[in-house]
């Protein structure tokens, strides 16, 4: 019979093991554990059904649909010895559709959701792809990962876990706007925007050509919003690599950008002073003192936006 590790043979690994993960990394273990009473939408996404009546308190374990759970401890908690962070925070990946995923992609920013790359942890049959959800959390023991079954990879590029990094700091970080901005500019814009991306979708799944401002969205990789409580201001990033991928022109997306600003200009409410601004920039040509001044576009729609 063949003899399992010696514990501290397994133990002495850990710390290399531990060097070797980042934030945004997976392991292939975990699960999201809940507590809660009564009803709850928490509970939506459980298979079986659990006991949820008025007043009565419930526990249930949550397992990524994907397999994966995403690091979101900070590097510097990874390597930390487990005498002093015993313990590393994950989230779920899930699948969404491919839709929902583009959407998330080019779209204004979602704090509860992030489009994960599908090259390395790729699409189901049906094409739906991984995003993070941050919705829940949970902590794994640092020792687990001594155990032969589990599996880490790092499936993103040094700018993608840059970018990962800056979104899990806007979950717990966001800038929030007047309550008047976001209702009567900031959810109308991005209303508009969403109809524009999945119109765009639907001309690619076609095979036809979308048109400007649908190439302004397939070309988006960033949004950010500034400005005043009454001239707002958004910027939409694109990089040279989103502008190849669409085969469009400066010229295009210029059109676009007009053409979109001006529909959503037309949608502001009457009376109420508001102004905005629709601006186009590659990352590289921002002012960095343009950059400081603005936040990412944070929109949460009611409910799924694929149902509109």
């Amino acid at each position: 019979m063949a003899k399992g590790p010696q514990p501290a043979i397994a133990a002495s690994k850990l710390p290399a093991l531990l060097r070797s993960l980042r934030q945004g990394d997976v392991i292939s273990l975990g699960a999201v554990s809940l507590v809660g009473q009564g009803p709850s939408e928490a509970l939506r996404d459980v298979p079986a059904p659990v006991a949820s009546g008025p007043g009565e308190l419930w526990s249930v374990t949550v397992e990524s649909d994907v397999g994966w759970y995403v690091i979101v401890s900070q590097d510097c908690d990874i390597v930390r010895d487990v005498a002093d962070e015993p313990c590393l925070l994950v989230s779920p990946l899930k699948y969404v559709s491919a839709e929902r995923w583009s959407q998330l992609r080019h779209g204004p920013y979602s704090p509860m959701e992030f489009p994960y790359p599908d090259d390395k942890i790729g699409p189901t049959a049906d094409g739906a792809k991984p995003v993070v959800d941050a919705r829940f959390f949970t902590s794994v023991d640092k020792n687990a990962l001594l155990e032969g079954s589990v599996a880490t990879l790092r499936p993103l590029t040094g700018p993608q876990q840059e970018r990962f990094q800056s979104w899990l700091g806007r979950r717990f970080a966001r800038l929030a706007h007047d309550y008047d901005v976001e209702e009567c500019v900031l959810r109308p814009a991005a209303a508009a925007l969403l109809g524009y991306l999945k119109t765009a979708q639907k001309a690619q799944a076609d095979g036809k050509a979308p048109t400007a401002s649908g190439q302004v969205m397939l070309a988006a990789e960033e949004w950010f919003v500034g400005g005043t409580d009454k001239l707002i201001s958004l910027h939409v990033i694109t990089s040279t690599a989103s502008v190849a991928a669409t085969g469009t022109t400066v010229e295009v997306l210029e059109s676009g950008r007009s053409f979109i600003e001006g529909k959503l200009r037309a949608k502001l409410p009457a009376g109420k002073g508001y102004g905005l601004s629709l601006n186009l920039w590659t990352l590289d040509a921002m002012p960095a003192s343009t950059y400081r001044d603005l936040a990412e576009w944070t929109f949460e729609p009611p409910g799924d936006p694929l149902d509109v």
